[in-house]
C-alpha cells in the first residue's frame, strides 16, 4: 500500500505551470521507402512544452502523451490543368483532404527543464493514415506534397502527465 501512494505522488497530471505551444510542421520523408509507397511521406508537428514554474519547480519526466487533431491538409500542386473560373486557364490544381489523428504515447521522456526552459517534441504520422491518395496513386501523391503543402488544425489537443520535484 505504501509504495501505491509513493508512486501516486510522483505521477502528476500536468500542472497549470507547464504550457504547450504548437509551432508548426513540415513533411519529411521516411528511410528505406519509396515514392509509391503510402508511408513514404510523413507530417512532423512540432510543440514547445514550457515549464513556467515561479516556485523552482523542475520537470524530470514528461509521460502518457495523449494527442489528437483535426484539420485541413492540402497540397498546393496537384496536378496541372485547366483552372475553371471568370477565366479559363492553365495551372496547378490543389488537393485537399480533411483529416484527423489521435495517439497515445506512453513512455516516458526523462530529463530535467529547470523553469524558463522549453523541451521541443514532434509527433510524427504517415500520410497513409492521413489522406487517401490522390486518384489511388501515391507516387503522384508523394510527388506532389513535395512541390508544397499546408496543414491548418482546426482543433489540436495535446494532454500529458509530468513529474517533477523543487
Amino acid at each position: 500500500m505504501l509504495m501505491l501512494l509513493a508512486f501516486a505522488s510522483a505521477a502528476l497530471a500536468k500542472p497549470d505551470w507547464v504550457t504547450v505551444k504548437y509551432t508548426g510542421c513540415k513533411l519529411s520523408t521516411r528511410k528505406n521507402t519509396k515514392v509509391t509507397d503510402g508511408n513514404h511521406r510523413t507530417l512532423v508537428l512540432y510543440f514547445d512544452i514550457i515549464n513556467n514554474s515561479k516556485n523552482g519547480d523542475i520537470i524530470t519526466a514528461i509521460y502518457d502523451r495523449k494527442i489528437s487533431y483535426k484539420g485541413v491538409f492540402t497540397i498546393h500542386k496537384m496536378e496541372w490543368g485547366t483552372i475553371y473560373g471568370a477565366i479559363q486557364s492553365q495551372g496547378w490544381k490543389p488537393a485537399t483532404w480533411n483529416v484527423s489523428h489521435s495517439g497515445t504515447y506512453s513512455n516516458p521522456i526523462k530529463g530535467e527543464w529547470y523553469p524558463g526552459q522549453v523541451y521541443k517534441y514532434d509527433i510524427t504520422v504517415s500520410l497513409n493514415k492521413l489522406i487517401k491518395p490522390f486518384g489511388g496513386n501515391w507516387k503522384k501523391t508523394n510527388e506532389a506534397a513535395s512541390r508544397g503543402f499546408s496543414f491548418k488544425p482546426n482543433t489540436l489537443s495535446f494532454d500529458f502527465g509530468v513529474r517533477s520535484h523543487k
